[in-house]
């Protein structure tokens, strides 16, 4: 693989891949090399570019969720080579299980200790913060 300089003057640093990421607001790649960035810096994306591709289904079926999306680089670009898109954002019907609620119960068959038990959502203030 060819050596890609950030710019002149960088210092020189015991792991390179980090500094990269640090400094960079895009990402440079050589051939296939994937990684994820969100690229504020307004440059043009450049490259041989696959097109984008559906990594995975929606994290939801109601509710809003949000869907992987990858491509591949075939030779030397800048820009992201994944990206985060919203889907399904359409309310879920009245009387529909919690999505965390469902979650949990999918761990209701796994021992735990030898033991099994009937997951539940933590009920706390912050519906987002985890325990």
């Amino acid at each position: 693989m060819a050596e890609i300089s950030l710019y002149p003057g960088s210092p020189v640093e015991v792991d390179p891949e980090v500094l990269r990421a640090r400094r960079q607001a895009y990402q440079v790649y050589q051939g296939g090399d994937t990684s994820v960035t969100v690229d504020k810096s307004g440059h043009a994306e450049t490259g041989a570019w696959g097109l984008w591709t559906y990594e995975q289904q929606c994290s939801r079926t109601c509710g809003g969720g949000v869907q992987i999306e990858r491509r591949i680089c075939h030779g030397e670009c800048t820009g992201p080579s994944t990206r985060y898109v919203s889907c399904n954002t359409e309310d879920c019907a009245a009387g529909a299980k919690d999505f965390r609620a469902v979650q949990c119960s999918e761990h209701d068959d796994t021992p735990l200790d030898g033991n099994y038990y009937m997951w539940l959502p933590y009920p706390g203030k912050n519906k987002c913060e985890l325990t």
